[in-house]
């Protein structure tokens, strides 16, 4: 009886297999933002780091190492939380802060690349969580002709310049309406300044503009720090 009873639970046994265990596969944004976080929070931000932290008091402050690399410009993107940003002081990093052209309030430009500091605090000394992330600009300029243009924003950060030789023109058909946006911008007086942009819309608003000198720049960018495909089309006026 003992034995039939033992071989009855083998066989019961033997016929319960092992569940396979499902996997999942990570975007590559994902598995970016996986990294961020397992990343050491009090460590340098280099281009794409998130940091969160808290402002407990009105004269508090947090103060963060950032390597821009080879770049002279950046945004802080995913910003929640009631917080302003600064850069350090030209005593504290060994440069001084500039506009990088970019239309927002989280736009940000340096007179040298390289490390720097960047300093949190509660806006009104309003306490309270935050959160940022950080991406470095990467522009690229074309002479384009009017007529159909299409391009990619294919990193974050990424800011493309398109120079037309009109006067003016108008925008059609343009794409998306959503992450991406156009502005016009008025050429530097100077190779060291940098270019304005103004009057933003999202590439679909099919907006008009009057340019300078016989020429116009349309510049591309993703506020949000966003990727993606985005075309429209140019009529000189």
């Amino acid at each position: 009886m003992r034995i039939t009873i033992i071989a009855a639970l083998v066989a019961v046994l033997a016929g319960c297999g092992t569940a396979a265990t499902p996997t999942t596969t990570k975007t590559p944004e994902q598995q970016a933002t996986q990294q961020n976080k397992q990343a050491n929070a009090t460590g340098t931000i280099l281009d794409g780091d998130s940091r969160s932290g808290d402002i407990a008091s009105a004269d508090e402050q947090d103060t963060y190492d950032i390597d821009l690399g080879d770049a002279k410009e950046f945004e802080l993107v995913d910003v929640e939380g009631e917080v302003d940003f600064k850069i350090a002081t030209a005593e504290e990093s060994g440069a001084s802060q500039k506009g990088n052209g970019l239309p927002g309030p989280n736009q940000f430009g340096v007179t040298a690349p390289g490390r720097h500091k960047l300093v949190v605090t509660g806006h009104e000394g309003t306490p309270g969580k935050y959160s940022f992330r950080m991406v470095t600009l990467k522009k690229r300029a074309f002479q384009s002709k009017p007529g159909e243009v299409k391009g990619k924003l294919d990193v974050p950060g990424r800011v493309d310049v398109h120079t037309f030789d009109a006067a003016g023109v108008e925008i059609e058909d343009g794409k998306p309406c959503e992450d991406i946006q156009l502005g016009f911008s008025t050429a530097a007086e100077d190779s060291d300044d940098t270019a304005k942009t103004y009057t933003p819309h999202y590439v679909c608003w099919n907006p008009a503009h009057e340019g300078e000198g016989g020429k116009t720049q349309i510049i591309i960018w993703s506020e949000a720090g966003r990727t993606g495909d985005y075309s429209f089309t140019v009529q000189a006026r």
